[in-house]
């Protein structure tokens, strides 16, 4: 049987949900992988971002978003939904970093070889940097370990040595009527 829920507000179902994983009903689900709460931010943004030189690259500010974990043990699943474009015709690098309680912590990295240009995540690369923005989604699911406020920001980095302006939800041209604008989200779910 296929439940399909649509529209906003609250839907309201009667009985009791059986699994081998979940037990209760309502709010009082529990059992590993129970959704305990879901955030989302969607931003129609079209600012633009100085990315520098340096691996600290630069906030990306619509798409910051905070939850405050029910349990300590709980994971909370990371999406981000970025799309955009640079202005050298080069590859847009995001890197994810977690706050909690003002310690600032880069998550998502893959840290075997530290001589590389390490991202967490990148925008694909446009050799046709003045036509349309590029999407780049990115999961992880992160085991923060508290019930205090978590914050996830985005910086975008620059892939090389350069700086790199990195335009939100749209191309790097000049705005008109042939050139297309998005939209980006980040949405945190906290999981048991």
């Amino acid at each position: 049987m296929v439940t399909k829920i649509s529209g906003s507000g609250t839907s309201t179902f009667g009985g009791n949900v059986n699994s081998t994983n979940f037990t209760g009903s309502g709010t009082s689900l529990t059992g590993t992988g129970a959704v305990k709460q879901v955030l989302n931010s969607l931003t129609s943004d079209k600012s633009s971002y100085v990315t520098g030189t340096s691996y600290a690259g630069v906030e990306v500010t619509p798409l910051t978003l905070s939850i405050t974990p029910s349990s300590s043990s709980n994971r909370i699943m990371v999406n981000y939904m970025v799309s955009g474009e640079g202005s050298t015709g080069s590859a847009i690098g995001f890197r994810l970093y977690r706050v909690v309680a003002g310690i600032t912590t880069l998550i998502g990295i893959n840290s075997a070889n530290t001589s590389q240009w390490n991202v967490t995540f990148l925008c694909p690369y446009d050799p046709n940097n003045d036509s349309t923005p590029l999407p780049a989604n990115y999961l992880f699911v992160d085991s923060p370990n508290t019930t205090s406020e978590v914050t996830y920001k985005l910086h975008a980095v620059p892939t090389h040595t350069s700086s790199i302006t990195f335009k939100l939800n749209r191309s790097t041209g000049t705005p008109t009527s042939v050139k297309e604008e998005t939209t980006s989200s980040v949405t945190l779910t906290e999981v048991a």
